[in-house]
């Protein structure tokens, strides 16, 4: 299986490619079909799995960049976590000069 099966906007293919990404890991396999059905999710993995990416691009695939308010919002326990989600989330927005 392949990023590609799951049909991500351009943008976040861009940013895959960025990161070298081309096969999901078992957590975002697991997660994403859920996540793109607008499902709540629970998930558990082990660090470095790709946790962060299992949430944040089915955020980004659902966001709707004519709408301009507030769809999602993360809360974290950490500034740390806050920080890497942050970065994660510029990584691929940078390749869609609609969001901000």
């Amino acid at each position: 299986m392949t990023f590609k099966e799951y049909h991500f906007k351009e943008y976040i293919n861009l940013g895959l490619n960025e990161l070298k990404f081309t096969n999901p890991t078992e957590i975002q396999k697991s997660i994403f079909p859920k996540a793109l059905e607008g499902k709540n999710i629970i998930g558990k993995s082990a660090t470095g799995t790709g946790k962060t990416h299992a949430f944040i691009l089915p955020i980004l695939q659902m966001l709707d960049e004519n709408l301009n308010e507030v769809q999602a919002v993360i809360i974290s326990p950490t500034r740390e976590l806050a920080q890497q989600l942050n970065i994660e989330f510029i990584r691929f927005v940078k390749y869609n000069n609609n969001l901000d």
